[in-house]
């Protein structure tokens, strides 16, 4: 089972690959701490725009080591968050 996962529940983005029957793992992530540091906690409005970046330049990552055609199931984030 090869499972792609997408995470954006709050303020850090991120996209994961693992192959259950095998060893292969990929994980790829961006912080967004600093963005968030001057208002003393996370902006949700923020934070979404700050997903809508960053996770379509991880898919590309992803396909530069895999295809779609690799993955089995993806698997997001579903509530509560953003």
């Amino acid at each position: 089972m090869k499972i792609l996962a997408f995470e954006s529940s709050c303020d850090d983005s991120s996209i994961a690959y693992v192959d259950f029957d095998g060893t292969d793992k990929w994980v790829l992530s961006a912080s967004q701490i600093e963005i968030h540091k001057p208002w003393g906690g996370v902006v949700p409005e923020l934070a979404a725009r700050k997903h809508f970046e960053a996770l379509p330049e991880m898919v590309k990552e992803f396909e530069k080591k895999y295809s779609f055609q690799d993955v089995d199931a993806i698997a997001v984030t579903y509530g509560p968050g953003l």
